[in-house]
């Protein structure tokens, strides 16, 4: 019965961890991305600009 019980809570205890870390991974990438889209529309709005007036 120990046996089992170790290899249940050794089983669960690693679903649990990657679960963790699979959702942190997702969160980070998304604020990441939140953060680089952000970025990037106003540097290519102003390159925009600034080829429009150019030409």
């Amino acid at each position: 019965m120990d046996r089992e019980w170790q290899r249940r809570h050794d089983q669960f205890h690693t679903v649990g961890y990657r679960d963790g870390l699979m959702a942190g991974k997702e969160a980070s990438v998304q604020e990441g991305f939140n953060v680089g889209f952000t970025d990037s529309v106003y540097v290519g709005y102003n390159w925009g600009l600034v080829r429009g007036i150019t030409r």
